[in-house]
């Protein structure tokens, strides 16, 4: 009797450890503002979780604010994809459509990371543009601020959209342009071409200017040079600010990266 009481009793305990576990589970997997800093207010924190939640059903994008006084001996970059990653955000799955913020107050930087379709809509051109609007708050202090900043200046790219999304044979191509067998393919068929072509122009008869020119009775008989005037025009070389960062200045395009975990990353980061 005893030991089925004893059994029932170590039965309930699990139970309720396991719900436990899951409604924990499910708060974190909630949660999507983390000031591992302790740089933002109570108040800013529930803000910013309001404005993730609600953009990120605008927008069909995941947002996450990070921030942190110890990168672990990692880069920006690196540290925040790998936080996204583990965090297994997205807005589609697991390690799908999102952007995460950081602010590490370890290496003084802003960074951004996309992941999923965000990476083709937020180009690096507007990654730029994102960071330079977002460093004007972080440089003065106000973290808030640029967190709010960041949020709505990435929502209104992400709902603006001027840059067609890609289809998924575009997606595909695009993913073999980056492999070496694609490149060693690409090689082969431009030399094959190349050698086509060399041969076809052998045996092609071309008129020029020896064509028409009597060679018998052409001759040189003198040539003069004239040096009439000197014209020299100057510009100035404007120069970066020296801020640093950005996600590689392709105007209309994204620079990508492989996290450690081996998930495809845009984004660019910024010092202040």
């Amino acid at each position: 009797m005893k030991t089925r009481i004893l059994l029932s009793y170590m039965v309930c305990l699990l139970l309720i450890g396991c719900l436990y576990t899951v409604a924990l589970r499910a708060e974190v997997n909630g949660q999507r503002v983390f000031d591992e800093a302790d740089i933002l207010s109570e108040e800013e924190e529930i803000r910013l979780e309001q404005l993730c939640k609600s953009y990120a059903d605008e927008t069909q994008t995941d947002f996450v604010i990070l921030t942190t006084e110890d990168a672990e001996n990692k880069t920006s970059e690196a540290y925040a994809d790998d936080f996204y990653d583990q965090g297994g955000f997205g807005y589609d799955k697991p390690q799908g459509t999102g952007v995460l913020f950081l602010i590490d107050m370890d290496n003084r930087e802003i960074c951004i990371s996309t992941c999923g379709d965000a990476i083709y809509y937020m180009t690096d051109e507007r990654i730029n543009e994102v960071l330079e609007e977002v460093y004007k708050n972080v440089s003065a202090g106000d973290y808030g601020a640029g967190c709010k900043t960041f949020l709505q200046r990435t929502a209104a790219f992400l709902k603006s959209d001027p840059y067609a999304r890609p289809t998924l044979k575009e997606r595909m191509i695009a993913s073999l342009k980056r492999s070496p067998v694609y490149l060693a393919i690409a090689a082969i068929v431009a030399f094959i071409y190349g050698s086509a072509l060399k041969r076809s122009r052998a045996y092609r008869k071309t008129t020029d200017y020896t064509t028409y020119q009597d060679r018998g009775n052409f001759h040189l008989v003198q040539r003069e040079d004239f040096f009439l005037r000197e014209t020299t025009t100057t510009r100035r070389i404007v120069t970066d600010s020296g801020r640093g960062g950005g996600g590689g200045g392709h105007s209309g395009g994204s620079s990508t990266h492989v996290s450690s975990g081996g998930v495809t990353h845009g984004g660019g980061s910024m010092k202040f």
